[in-house]
């Protein structure tokens, strides 16, 4: 769920604050933690992937938290 229903543009190019989605405040914290943690948590090892929708998510992620995130996958079903 992304504010200004999901439109990017020159002004606003990408809804990365945490008032923009829920979605990005909990991933957010995600990070923080995994980042409290180094002796369990490699962050040098970080990836994100997805399927279909979510591989739409996977791509905020990767574009708003590219510190954090060393690759995507984005995945889609296709009927053959």
């Amino acid at each position: 769920m992304f504010r200004r229903d999901g439109v990017s543009n020159d002004t606003y190019p990408m809804p990365c604050a945490d008032e923009d989605s829920p979605d990005i405040a909990y991933i957010r914290k995600v990070f923080t933690f995994l980042e409290s943690k180094p002796e369990y948590f490699d962050m040098t090892r970080v990836y994100a992937e997805g399927f279909s929708q979510n591989s739409m998510f996977s791509a905020y992620i990767g574009y708003c938290f590219a510190d954090n995130v060393r690759g995507i996958y984005q995945g889609k079903w296709h009927k053959c």
